[in-house]
């Protein structure tokens, strides 16, 4: 499929004057998970009583990207306050401690945003985060005027495009928006220092790969590294832009997966519950959950359609 993507990058004054619109992307069901993808976009004007609070708006984790391109608003992030102004972007990830809205004294918020999921877009928005912050002064040529357009005006959904097609693109998409946002972001803002790995981390990743299996809490390899859990867990994520708990999970489900397609030495397939044993869940049932949620497909599907 060929999108409709412009050459030339469009000026703020074009998107303004179009008319508001809030889309929600339906994509095809899939039996895999996808690690990038736009979930929805619009082009929003408000006025008054708008706010909106990153800890209420659910635990499943996204991403909303959101330019200014009128009047102003406000965003508080942890302890800090900032002014969204025309040229403006803000990136932030929900859930989070973070709320935006419209400042008394302004008379409106014209603006533009696309929330992103996966997991690869969020591993590439925290780079932003961590280097650059939540609010990003890309100039007048922003790369996500571009992408928006394109969404706005239906350049990824043709007639002729089948559903599967649509997925496929909008996923596309997602990840290029990411990474193109990163490198203008790096490009305006300045490379950030190259942050070298602590020895306790290393330790702390060969203990992870060895003994997955071993149901070890966070706190006792904390303790096997010498540092403290708070630590540990703060600069964890620092560093690996995912919390310990997350990496060591997808360690075990990664582990998992390949299990489900081996057999044991007695030329059997191993149980489900022997895989979610062996890769340290605490139940079959848990496993059984977790697997679903990040690959849309229970873990004895995901054996038949691979076997």
């Amino acid at each position: 499929m060929t999108i409709n993507m412009r050459k030339n990058t469009p000026r703020p004054d074009e998107i303004r004057e179009l008319p508001e619109k809030v889309v929600s992307c339906s994509t095809e069901r899939r039996p895999f998970a996808l690690h990038s993808m736009i979930s929805s976009y619009g082009l929003s004007r408000v006025t008054s009583s708008y706010s909106f609070p990153g800890l209420a708006r659910g635990s499943r984790p996204f991403a909303v990207i959101q330019h200014t391109l009128g009047g102003e608003g406000a965003l508080q992030y942890g302890e800090r306050d900032y002014r969204l102004t025309p040229g403006t972007t803000m990136v932030v990830k929900i859930p989070h401690n973070h709320r935006y809205f419209i400042p008394s004294h302004s008379k409106e918020w014209l603006f533009y945003y696309i929330c992103l999921s996966g997991s690869e877009v969020l591993r590439c928005l925290d780079q932003v985060l961590d280097n650059f912050g939540p609010v990003l002064e890309l100039g007048v040529d922003s790369p996500l005027h571009s992408p928006f357009l394109t969404l706005y005006k239906g350049g990824f959904d043709q007639p002729e495009t089948s559903s599967w097609d649509r997925t496929m693109t909008l996923s596309s998409m997602a990840y290029s928006l990411a990474v193109e946002l990163y490198a203008k972001a790096h490009s305006v803002h300045g490379a950030s220092p190259v942050k070298k790995d602590p020895p306790w981390l290393g330790k702390a990743l060969v203990i992870m790969e060895k003994s997955y299996g071993d149901n070890l809490s966070v706190s006792e390899i904390a303790d096997m590294c010498g540092v403290s859990r708070s630590y540990f867990t703060r600069e964890f994520k620092r560093f690996r832009n995912i919390s310990p708990r997350q990496y060591l999970e997808t360690m075990k489900l990664s582990k998992a997966r390949q299990l489900l397609l081996k057999r044991s030495v007695d030329s059997r397939d191993l149980t489900i519950g022997e895989v979610a044993e062996s890769c340290g869940f605490t139940s079959e049932n848990y496993f059984c959950r977790i697997f679903r949620l990040n690959y849309g497909i229970s873990p004895g599907k995901f054996r038949e359609r691979h076997i």
